[in-house]
């Protein structure tokens, strides 16, 4: 009990301090671990007044998102929707659904543009997550903010490259099963994808060491 009291009031001071942060002059790194911290900190508030410290933070952090999003690593990004998507699932007054559709908006805007030339920059771990996130966004009716273009392009990178470019675990390809099953169903040919998806992760099952 004292370490959990303890443990909220060093949060509770952070809070206090990100309040006055400049939070636009934060590297996409630092704003990631921010936002990670946020999400480490949600299980200790539950007064109103706490949740509306944390939820007022939001506005600044997205903008500082959207204005240097150009700047920032691909994994940075993708963790960071990962991180705005736990906090809506728990706290959904905190995140809301049109912040969340605008950082879906947002992370398009990004893919559409790098995800070709910094493929190489992010691991299976990542990539899995990716594919995760987008079969979020389509059960949580996001998913419509992406080009259909940009859809096919990113599994067509598992199909065609993904033994170039990423090592996946086991855990990895339990998400990959399970997110591309959401997401290919959005595209135009899913049956021609999925089958080759289904193909690729059954091989690379039976060669992942036990």
């Amino acid at each position: 009990m004292q370490k959990s009291k303890s443990d909220l009031a060093a949060y509770l001071t952070v809070l206090r301090d990100v309040r006055f942060m400049q939070v636009h002059e934060l590297r996409s790194q630092h704003l990631d671990y921010l936002v990670q911290g946020l999400v480490s900190g949600m299980s200790f508030l539950h007064e109103q007044e706490h949740l509306a410290v944390v939820k007022g933070i939001m506005p600044a952090l997205i903008n500082a998102i959207d204005s240097d999003l150009h700047r920032y690593k691909f994994r940075n990004v993708i963790n960071l929707l990962t991180s705005f998507t736990d906090i809506h699932t728990s706290k959904p007054e905190i995140v809301t659904s049109d912040q969340l559709s605008t950082l879906h908006r947002m992370m398009n805007k990004y893919l559409v543009e790098y995800i070709s030339q910094n493929k190489k920059d992010i691991n299976g771990s990542e990539y899995a997550n990716l594919i995760m996130q987008l079969a979020n966004a389509q059960q949580m009716g996001f998913i419509g903010v992406y080009e259909n273009r940009l859809l096919e392009r990113i599994v067509q990178i598992f199909i065609k490259d993904h033994q170039e470019l990423y090592f996946f675990s086991t855990a990895d390809q339990l998400k990959l099963l399970k997110g591309f099953d959401v997401l290919i169903a959005q595209l135009e040919n899913p049956k021609s994808y999925l089958n080759n998806v289904r193909t690729l992760l059954v091989q690379m099952t039976l060669n992942t060491p036990s």
